[in-house]
């Protein structure tokens, strides 16, 4: 919040900081989940589950827990700043979907990225000299 070029002090204060923080851990979650971060651990799809469905649901569920916080924090830090700068009859604090920053699951996308994992993963391990047999005895995850 201390990077933030906006002072907010007195009654806002405590809640601006709380929603920041709360937004940069979702965000920073949400970022973790893909590749593309270098704290990327494992594919979301990767879970000790019995099947790929309940794995989707799951994964569905935080996601989808992720993007209502998200946002429900985008549309309460406008109020709050709509409030403070008096810009009632200029702004509307509601966010629409397509502007909330962290993704949703997709089945298709989701599934194929995993695959996509695993094969590598297959490919990794006839370089590493196990012909793939050292997935065979332990859990990828």
């Amino acid at each position: 919040m201390s990077r933030i070029p906006v002072e907010v002090k007195g009654y806002y204060k405590e809640s601006v900081d709380s929603k920041v923080e709360d937004a940069i851990q979702l965000s920073q979650r949400d970022w973790d989940s893909f590749e593309t971060s270098w704290d990327y651990k494992k594919h979301p799809l990767l879970r000790n589950v019995s099947t790929i469905s309940e794995t989707f649901i799951q994964w569905q569920a935080e996601c989808d827990d992720r993007f209502n916080r998200l946002k429900a924090n985008e549309e309460e830090l406008n109020r709050i700043f709509i409030d403070i700068y008096g810009l009632q009859d200029e702004l509307n604090p509601e966010v629409e979907d397509k502007d909330v920053t962290v993704r949703k699951a997709d089945l298709q996308r989701d599934i194929k990225k995993s695959a996509q994992l695993r094969r590598g993963l297959y490919v990794w391990s006839l370089f590493a000299g196990c012909g793939g047999a050292c997935l065979c005895r332990r859990r990828v995850g």
